[in-house]
């Protein structure tokens, strides 16, 4: 795609709310006891930056990128919370969804295909990581809260292929584990698997 003048403009507004979600990432993390190093934000940072600017070259729709941009912050403090605590806040998700719900009334409702697409994904996940975490307790109700915001990215099919691709991830990252018999308490952090599964599927 080529890089155009409007493109550029966006990708320096984009590049002052990188900053901004930088500032309130490296906040969120300091006041539940972790502090980064300045490499540990700077590579933050990076990572941040990259995700913003694949966002604004790569997706045309406007709804989308405004949506993605303000997604990535969320998907990278979820994510480091877990992969540390082993726990996902609740407040977490819900001022992710409040925002994506803002953005979309922002928008208006001009695109009746669209929301059905954004409903279809949340609800299939919803459903399906319900159902398993009623039956089995294999994944926490934190996990099923962040499927169901993952799923708002997601048509059905995409939906299903996140769930099972996570599982999948996971499989691979602790079969090693059982290997060696490093198991500690038997419990992972989920969440990560989830965003690498969503990462997948939403670039292919």
């Amino acid at each position: 795609m080529e890089i155009t003048a409007s493109t550029i403009l966006k990708l320096e507004y984009f590049f002052i709310t990188s900053v901004l979600f930088m500032i309130y990432i490296d906040k969120k993390m300091y006041l539940r006891g972790y502090t980064f190093t300045l490499n540990q934000r700077v590579s933050l940072f990076i990572l941040l930056n990259m995700s913003v600017f694949a966002s604004v070259v790569y997706i045309d729709d406007i709804l989308s990128l405004y949506r993605l941009i303000f997604f990535i912050p969320f998907v990278i403090l979820i994510t480091l919370i877990d992969a540390f605590e082993k726990n996902v806040y609740d407040e977490d998700i819900i001022n992710a969804i409040i925002i994506e719900i803002a953005i979309i009334i922002f928008n208006g409702f001009s695109d009746v295909e669209y929301f059905i697409s954004i409903f279809s994904g949340m609800s299939t996940l919803f459903v399906i990581t319900s159902i398993l975490y009623l039956a089995s307790k294999s994944i926490g109700m934190g996990d099923v809260l962040y499927f169901l915001l993952v799923g708002s990215f997601l048509n059905i099919k995409e939906a299903v292929l996140v769930f099972f691709l996570s599982f999948v991830i996971a499989a691979v990252y602790c079969i090693p584990k059982l290997v060696k018999n490093d198991c500690g308490d038997g419990m992972i952090s989920f969440t990560p698997f989830i965003s690498i599964a969503a990462i997948v599927i939403i670039s292919i």
